[in-house]
């Protein structure tokens, strides 16, 4: 009897796998044996492994957007921006392999992935409006956000925060309500 799979299920295998081994080091090969099937099988669904990071990419996207606009609702202004930059933390810690997925520049770099990155940055822009900047202003403000974020999660996922006498959380926030403060977003 076949085995049925879908896009979702080879998504949610490789997940399994780069939990396991990095997913650097999933192959085509270690997928279909967790799935139970023969490699060819996959090429009916992705094009090859490139293919599947594209996917598992815009999939992590997809949860992360959810997140953080779950996040914001009935908030604004700096109470909003602190809720995203919360979710976007949270959300690397407790999803290492799909931040990876999200954030590695060699994983992807399709349109899509690129499109799906753009609606988190369209979620911050719309917190921004109500502060009147200038679209060059927000776009600054924005980079700059994301770098910390992105910074925070990376040096934490990379265990570089082992300082076991300091609470990290009350790091992370000292350094986002500074950063908010120093762009002018109390």
């Amino acid at each position: 009897m076949k085995k049925k799979i879908d896009n979702e299920k080879i998504i949610h295998a490789t997940i399994d796998l780069a939990t396991k081994q990095g997913l650097l080091n999933v192959s085509l090969n270690g997928i279909a044996a967790n799935l139970g099937i023969k490699t060819p099988s996959l090429y009916n669904h992705i094009s090859g492994i490139e293919d599947l990071y594209g996917q598992l990419g815009i999939y992590s996207l997809d949860l992360l957007e959810k997140e953080v606009v779950q996040s914001v609702l009935g908030f604004s202004k700096h109470d909003a921006l602190i809720r995203i930059a919360n979710t976007y933390v949270t959300f690397a810690i407790q999803n290492p392999v799909l931040y990876q997925a999200i954030e590695n520049p060699y994983l992807n770099n399709s349109q899509d992935i690129s499109k799906a990155k753009e609606a988190i940055v369209l979620i911050i822009q719309s917190v921004l409006k109500v502060y009147n900047f200038t679209i060059e202003k927000e776009i600054k403000i924005i980079i700059v956000l994301r770098s910390y974020l992105h910074g925070f999660a990376s040096l934490y996922l990379a265990d570089l925060f082992n300082i076991k006498t300091v609470d990290v959380a009350e790091s992370f926030d000292l350094g986002l309500n500074a950063l908010l403060s120093g762009l002018g977003l109390d």
